[in-house]
């Protein structure tokens, strides 16, 4: 039985996750909302959230098998999936919107896609692609983990490089599984991290250190045409194992962050907050009057985002719990029924009038975790 300070600082260590995985979603609610390609460069959010999931993960299988562990996020993660998925493709068959297959928005192994928004209401659905794909890689990784410790990250580092250079050759499914390929690599070291027992700071600053070099040296050679780290793969790692080991040196501080009520909204309903934020963001940019222009109007922007986001969690959040979903069963009928009126509520004419669900920004189709700018969309002028 382990003793009792083993346990505070197991206690410790988890808590600081969960402060880690709170500041990497504000930061991708930011991102998303915003376009601000600098957000991208700080606190790189999705690879900090992916070594979360690898060493909440790893904590799981000492303690239960990975066929249990396994069953128990996809019990948790496909009925929020299966909600939004219906959603869309409900507001998608309601104006004639091209879809991917359907069972890629209730079973996405594969990114589905919606013509919705200019694609904006699917743009971020990669995140649960890739991570269903890290999920059933995970008693892999965390065999990889225990065998070869920090040995397996930087084999799967070197991975990340090699695909990227020469991933091409896959054709056109390359870029999403260069997106396995680095999600898993960050897993992996957040399972090593936690077989090792958590690290202290020297060693944490020192990767921090060497990862921002290296990434400073790949920018010399690789730079992102769009400024966006998350446009290319060996960048997004290193900026991440930078930031994530920046991070992990103040494990105090995201331990205090994680006791916040922010932090605890987040980390209740987190795959909630991700999966219907950019719906709500691209609402709400467009019901910021068009007078507002400069940095005001994406400022308006994130604050209507964080103050929907609530009411969606409420609405939907309690899927994220499956052994509450049979509670309540009225309160969760009316819950879901009223996210499921909002595609009749649309197609009533004096709210048709106002709105064109084809908007894209800029006349352009949104690539994957690309953010909407303002565009006047068919409404009545204020």
């Amino acid at each position: 039985m382990k003793d009792v300070a083993t346990m505070k600082q197991a206690d410790g260590r988890i808590s600081a996750l969960d402060g880690m995985r709170a500041i990497a979603a504000l930061r991708v609610v930011v991102w998303h909302v915003t376009g601000w390609a600098l957000a991208t460069w700080l606190v790189s959010a999705i690879p900090a959230m992916f070594f979360v999931t690898g060493a909440l993960l790893m904590r799981s299988f000492e303690k239960r098998s990975w066929q249990s562990i396994l069953w128990t996020r996809l019990r948790r993660l496909i009925p929020p999936v299966v909600l939004y998925g219906g959603f869309v493709l409900v507001l998608s068959h309601a104006y004639g919107a091209s879809t991917s297959n359907p069972l890629t928005f209730l079973i996405p192994v594969v990114s589905p896609h919606s013509d919705l928004g200019g694609g904006w209401f699917t743009s971020a659905l990669w995140y649960v692609s890739a991570y269903i794909w890290v999920l059933l890689l995970s008693p892999v990784l965390a065999s990889a983990a225990r065998m070869f410790g920090i040995a397996a990250v930087l084999a799967g580092a070197l991975l990340v490089v090699v695909q990227s250079q020469f991933g091409g050759l896959v054709g056109a499914g390359s870029w999403a599984l260069g997106d396995v390929v680095l999600y898993s690599t960050c897993a992996l070291a957040g399972m090593s991290w936690s077989v090792s027992g958590g690290r202290n700071r020297i060693p944490l600053l020192a990767v921090a250190a060497a990862s921002a070099t290296l990434a400073g040296l790949w920018v010399m050679m690789h730079r992102p045409e769009s400024g966006i780290v998350n446009d290319d793969h060996v960048l997004h790692m290193l900026v991440g194992a930078a930031w994530t080991a920046v991070l992990l040196s103040g494990a105090p501080l995201l331990a205090g962050f994680a006791a916040s009520r922010v932090a605890i909204f987040i980390n209740s309903r987190p795959l909630t907050i991700y999966l219907w934020h950019p719906a709500v963001a691209w609402t709400i940019w467009h019901l910021v009057p068009g007078r507002i222009q400069g940095v005001m109007a994406p400022i308006l922007a994130v604050a209507g985002t964080f103050a929907v986001l609530p009411f969606a969690v409420w609405c939907t959040g309690f899927l994220e719990k499956p052994d509450a979903i049979g509670r309540r069963l009225r309160l969760a009928g009316l819950r879901v029924g009223m996210v499921l009126l909002v595609p009749v509520m649309m197609n009533v004419p004096v709210v048709a009038s106002r709105f064109d669900p084809f908007a894209a920004p800029n006349g352009d189709i949104l690539p994957p975790s690309a953010a909407p700018k303002k565009s006047e969309i068919g409404r009545a002028h204020v």
